[in-house]
């Protein structure tokens, strides 16, 4: 992260989400040394009643995203965090050692509602403040250009049913010719009511932050079904 953003004010209350109470009290730490006041909530079983807590607590909030350590959370750091910045309105980091295995699949799904993804073994004062500082500027309004949503192509090149997640691989040529992202399946077929077997080699429409600089930033929202492109429109 490289981008210029007022901090948060000091003594700011930010909520600690992490089944871990280890890495919730580390994280409290570094969040104490930056200047802030954390305050550790452990993972409920609803994320009504979490989101709820977070709004009523605090005036931001660092979760980690694999919260079902005890096998009884439904729901993940990713969906918290997408809650809390969409529904509240509040600043919101995913703090995770989870990003780089978990970014095609169950953090991709909310990415659109995540303005700071971080990896717990960069956590540091000055990278959570900053984080928290990019996260607040998206709640006051302050959408960086990569982080803005436009509408464009979108061919899936391949899908994947036997894994835990079913995937598509996609290409999109506004962001880059010939790179592959992966994402949810789930997000193609609900938006669309297509059969999984109508999928592969198919346009569609979906909006993009195609000014993303890496492919982990990456999101996608509202995806339709493409009118058919002319031949040749690739090699145009």
């Amino acid at each position: 992260m490289s981008v210029a953003v007022e901090p948060l004010p000091r003594d700011t209350p930010v909520g600690v989400v992490d089944d871990n109470s280890d890495d919730a009290y580390v994280t409290s730490l570094v969040l104490r040394q930056a200047g802030y006041a954390p305050i550790e909530i452990g993972p409920s079983e609803s994320l009504d009643g979490l989101v709820e807590r977070l709004s009523n607590e605090c005036q931001a909030a660092v979760c980690d995203h694999r919260l079902n350590a005890k096998k009884r959370i439904k729901f993940t750091g990713a969906q918290l965090v997408y809650r809390v910045t969409l529904d509240r309105n509040m600043p919101a980091v995913l703090n995770t050692t989870w990003a780089s295995v978990d970014q095609d699949t169950s953090i991709r799904r909310w990415r659109s509602g995540i303005p700071s993804l971080l990896d717990k073994s960069d956590q540091t004062s000055a990278t959570l403040t900053e984080a928290l500082a990019i996260a607040a500027a998206e709640a006051r309004g302050e959408t960086p250009r990569d982080r803005v949503a436009h509408p464009a192509a979108v061919q899936i090149v391949d899908v994947h049913l036997q894994e835990e997640w079913q995937t598509a691989d996609v290409l999109v040529p506004a962001w880059r010719m010939s790179t592959v992202v992966r994402l949810p399946l789930e997000q193609i077929t609900q938006d669309t009511g297509l059969n999984v077997t109508e999928l592969r080699g198919r346009w569609l429409e979906a909006d993009v932050n195609c000014y993303a600089r890496h492919p982990r930033d990456l999101f996608f929202r509202s995806f339709k079904v493409a009118p058919e492109l002319p031949e040749g429109w690739l090699s145009n």
